[in-house]
């Protein structure tokens, strides 16, 4: 998995990114960049590009144990999201760009008192064997269990880390 680093507003937001791409073989990782990402567009494109034919690619994000995500994209379909703290998310970029395409407005912080606790598709990974009661329960390392459950956490820890 890929630790980057994003400044923003004079605030330094570290985080985890790694994407999964279904295959015939199975899951395959790569990281992923989110630092020049500024829309949703620039996230579903960096997935798209490794996608295997009609397949699932899942984006998996986690910040600083505050909150994570898990985008999903099948074909040609919608972007499938879910954020784990709507409040946390809130207070990063990546987590406004995700906020912002689940909840349709300009910007997440304009909510009267942003939600605590999760938004989104909670059975986004239902079909995978991750029932929503499981995605609900999880918070610290997250990803770490989500690829354990997806049984590709081999995969994942062969991705790079860079500080």
């Amino acid at each position: 998995m890929r630790a980057s680093l994003r400044v923003s507003n004079s605030a330094r937001e570290f985080y985890f990114a790694a994407l999964l791409a279904r295959s015939e073989e199975g899951w395959e990782a790569s990281d992923v960049d989110l630092d020049d990402v500024e829309t949703m567009d620039d996230l579903v494109s960096a997935a798209r590009e490794v996608a295997v034919a009609d397949h699932p690619v899942l984006l998996f994000i986690e910040q600083e144990d505050r909150w994570f995500s898990v985008v999903r994209l099948n074909d040609a379909q919608t972007p499938r999201i879910y954020v784990s703290d709507a409040a946390s998310a809130a207070d990063s970029s990546c987590g406004v760009l995700l906020l912002t395409e689940l909840l349709g407005r300009e910007h997440p912080s304009s909510m009267v008192g942003p939600a605590h606790g999760p938004v989104g598709d909670t059975a986004v990974l239902e079909d995978l064997g991750v029932p929503p009661a499981d995605l609900l329960s999880l918070d610290v390392d997250a990803l770490a269990d989500l690829a354990e459950a997806l049984e590709t956490a081999a995969n994942l820890s062969g991705l790079p880390r860079h500080p």
